[in-house]
């Protein structure tokens, strides 16, 4: 869309190319919490709570829209190739 000058003084154009408002502010019930992410609620004893440190969500801004990112923070070196049913787009 090409900028009009117009658009200035009309009152039905409210915003060209902002994002909508938000937060990016994230708010945590524990140090702990805020550590580990939601891995703090994971219990199944299948070797997942011991390999990966973190899985925390997020939230960036990519080409004018807002998108919702899962940042996941493993120990050890990364797999070459992921578990089965694992999405791998990240990667």
């Amino acid at each position: 869309m090409e900028a009009n000058l117009n658009w200035l003084t009309d009152p039905a154009v409210f915003q060209i190319n902002r994002l909508d408002a938000h937060s990016d502010h994230v708010c945590y019930a524990s140090a702990e919490e805020a550590e580990r992410g939601v891995m703090l609620y994971y219990h199944e004893d299948d070797g997942v709570n011991q390999k990966v440190k973190s899985y925390v969500f997020t939230v960036e801004e990519r080409e004018g829209r807002l998108w919702g990112v899962a940042e996941c923070k493993v120990l050890g070196p990364h797999p070459r190739r992921p578990p089965r049913g694992l999405l791998a787009g990240g990667f």
